[in-house]
């Protein structure tokens, strides 16, 4: 079984409660911004999101940081989604309840599985950590969300400065587990739990790790190589591949 599991958060343990658009848009009324479409909002978010990690990568860190980032973001997607003027005042306010909103439970919600997966490993006394690309407000929304418990450390990249697939992020991990157990840890006795090949299947892989690849598509994807890469439809599946791991272990 393994020693040492991690996960990425968003769109694997949590997901926003409702699809970016409809979120946006709704709060946007509230500042007197109607008459936008959320599928238009949707498409512009990940557009703008695309460019700014391009531009100020790792939520502007070592440049404007992270709630300037994420102000840019919001105002960028607003503004190129519709064609009418929209009030600077009204905007600096959206953006401002918006990076609000988004620190807080409220706008989010557990995928399905989550509780009893982290219940199962931890009942196992396995040693259990996050690696996300996330600024700090993680923390407040993992706690807020009362699974801090579960977790010996939440690693982000934006205090890490190390951003996924940077292997550097999975070796901080290894460090982390070393000084809470006392005991040298092997890539091979790791796993990490993500959505993204990019981010999570391949720098854990990188780093010498096992990878738990989560997502509805799991089959339609070809890796060039399956050693240590495992592909489930869901956490409720890779819960029951662990329970029975754990089973033929003993």
């Amino acid at each position: 079984m393994y020693r040492l599991i991690t996960f990425d958060v968003k769109d694997t343990l949590l997901k926003t409660r409702y699809p970016i658009g409809i979120m946006y848009t709704e709060a946007g009324k509230l500042f007197g911004i109607n008459r936008i479409k959320s599928e238009l909002i949707d498409e512009n978010f990940k557009k703008e999101w695309k460019k700014m990690c391009l531009i100020h990568p790792n939520f502007g860190l070592n440049g404007i940081g992270w709630e300037n980032w994420w102000q840019r973001i919001v105002k960028s997607t607003f503004l190129n989604s519709t064609n009418e003027k929209i009030n600077d005042v009204s905007l600096n306010k959206l953006s401002l309840h918006l990076l609000d909103l988004f620190s807080k439970a409220d706008a989010w919600k557990f995928n399905d599985g989550t509780i009893e997966l982290l219940d199962t490993l931890k009942s196992n006394k396995i040693v259990l950590g996050t690696i996300s690309n996330f600024d700090i407000r993680l923390h407040r929304i993992i706690k807020e969300f009362g699974i801090d418990k579960y977790f010996s450390f939440i690693l982000t990249s934006y205090e890490t400065n190390f951003y996924k697939p940077d292997v550097n992020i999975f070796k901080l991990a290894e460090r982390k587990y070393e000084e809470k157990t006392g005991n040298k840890l092997n890539g091979i006795d790791a796993l990490h739990v993500g959505n993204s090949i990019e981010h999570d299947i391949n720098g854990a892989r990188n780093a010498g790790w096992s990878a738990a690849y989560i997502s509805e598509k799991w089959n339609l994807h070809k890796f060039e190589s399956k050693e240590h890469i495992l592909s489930f439809k869901n956490l409720n599946e890779l819960k029951q591949y662990l329970i029975l791991k754990q089973q033929i272990s003993n």
